[in-house]
């Protein structure tokens, strides 16, 4: 895969994705294996900030239950399935365990009430033929075992626990590698560290980008039917070159850890916040 900075100056795109993260490699990808003339840029190494720092998780949207957002739901676990099968050599089952306490909307009456749902929403997850990304359903735990799978939790007032099976993404920079590479393989121009200063603007309509070549300082000016924003949390800041207000972003305030397996075998631990949400 090689940076195609010389054809990026010799045509006009179809498509031009701004932002080399999970988001605007499989736009990228989408776009080139369509057909549509295609071209991927990033500033920086493709993967290299949010993709990154991201919870490594392929959730089935069990979150969204608690709202009733079974749209969502349906939508999440229409991804899970197909991150499963375009690779699934990067993408893998996960087993998840939340203790539950008392008899409110943490005991487990109300999971077990969730996990059915969740299984009846998602009656067509198993729809890939390996084995290996089958996704079982749910169930309840006893506290012993729950406590056994979950040694060192505070133990007051643990009921049980709620188990269920989502997907996780280990290394999620190999599948933005991975799909920058279809990219260029589908003819598309790829180059990174390609830094956008500014979106090229004629009246209300976006023709293309202004980047300069961080590795030599040369302006390259990339025209195209359609620019897609994939900047994530720079998005508001590339508007602005082009005079575009745009509502403010809500940022995620969140610390991932990844700790080595061996400290915490068994499932992926679901404990309690000290914080209380709110949607």
């Amino acid at each position: 895969m090689k940076r195609e900075l010389n054809s990026l100056k010799d045509k006009t795109f179809d498509i031009l994705v701004v932002g080399g993260g999970v988001y605007g490699a499989a736009v990228a990808w989408e776009a080139a294996g369509r057909g549509l003339k295609t071209a991927l840029v990033e500033r920086d190494d493709f993967g290299s900030h949010t993709t990154a720092n991201s919870l490594k998780t392929i959730h089935g949207g069990l979150r969204y239950l608690q709202n009733l957002d079974i749209p969502r739901v349906r939508q999440c676990i229409r991804e899970r399935t197909t991150l499963m099968r375009i690779a699934p050599h990067l993408v893998h089952p996960l087993s998840c365990l939340m203790p539950t306490y008392g008899h409110g909307m943490k005991g487990k009456e109300v999971m077990w009430a969730g996990l059915l749902l969740n299984d009846i929403v998602s009656c067509d997850r198993n729809a890939l033929e390996d084995p290996e990304k089958r996704i079982p359903a749910g169930r309840i735990y006893s506290r012993t075992r729950t406590l056994a799978l979950a040694p060192g939790i505070d133990e007051k007032r643990v009921t049980g626990g709620a188990f269920w099976t989502d997907a996780q993404m280990a290394d999620s920079e190999r599948l933005v590698l991975a799909l920058v590479q279809k990219t260029a393989d589908a003819g598309a121009s790829v180059a990174n560290y390609m830094d956008v200063r500014a979106l090229i603007r004629r009246n209300d309509r976006i023709e293309g980008a202004e980047c300069v070549d961080v590795l030599t300082g040369d302006l390259v000016r990339i025209r195209a039917q359609l620019v897609v924003n994939a900047t994530g949390g720079w998005m508001e800041a590339l508007l602005l070159t082009a005079g575009i207000e745009a509502p403010a972003v809500r940022l995620s305030t969140a610390m991932n850890l990844i700790i080595n397996s061996r400290i915490l075998p068994g499932p992926a631990l679901g404990i309690t916040s000290r914080f209380t949400y709110r949607p």
